[in-house]
């Protein structure tokens, strides 16, 4: 019966060690996966950020020049449409530059200003367009992408930021019915950021 009980308990201690064990392993693997998380969140540093943040720049700029194209042709078709659906939607500041002739057309103005005049035109472009309510969570998103690559200090935004804003953008492109060749060119470049080492 001792012997029994003797083993018994050696089994139990062998047990509760071998719990113990898996414990730390798992405690350590944890460190681990938040350390790793942790660095994949650091932002980018040095000429490296400054290059992506270049290469990212393109695509601001192919943004605003499809909204705008996409803009001029869908608000044209309404009567005063510069009046009406540009000039009355815009800021105060904004109707003073373009009433004293700085901007002529929608190729005039920068991405805030035609995100703005497209969602000051939303309801009225729904009506004559197919636009899922999925595309006006995108147009907010976009306004948020912008003020984050229109703003930011010395402290770059993070990788995945990066990564998220590119989806987002391509997204808003696909909403614009861009060209499938720009879109794949967005894809592939969020693929570049996230396997690169920052």
């Amino acid at each position: 019966m001792q012997a029994t009980l003797t083993a018994s308990q050696a089994r139990l201690k062998a047990a509760g060690e071998q719990l113990k064990n898996t414990a730390d392993e798992n405690k350590a693997l944890k460190e681990e996966l938040e350390r790793l998380k942790k660095a994949n969140a650091k932002p980018m540093k040095g000429n490296k950020a400054a290059q992506l943040m270049g290469d990212y720049s393109k695509y601001i700029y192919i943004t605003t020049e499809k909204l705008s194209k996409w803009l001029t042709r869908n608000l044209k078709v309404f009567r005063e449409w510069w009046e009406d659906c540009v000039i009355s939607k815009l800021s105060n500041e904004q109707v003073m530059y373009a009433t004293d002739g700085h901007f002529n057309s929608l190729d005039d103005f920068d991405l805030a200003a035609l995100l703005r005049i497209l969602s000051k035109n939303w309801k009225r472009l729904k009506k004559y367009n197919f636009m899922p309510d999925s595309a006006k969570d995108n147009l907010d998103q976009m306004f948020e992408v912008r003020n984050r690559w229109a703003h930011f200090n010395s402290t770059p935004p993070s990788k995945d930021d990066m990564v998220g804003d590119l989806a987002v953008i391509s997204e808003f492109l696909s909403f614009l019915n861009c060209d499938r060749e720009i879109l794949q060119e967005v894809s592939r470049f969020a693929e570049e950021v996230e396997k690169m080492e920052i």
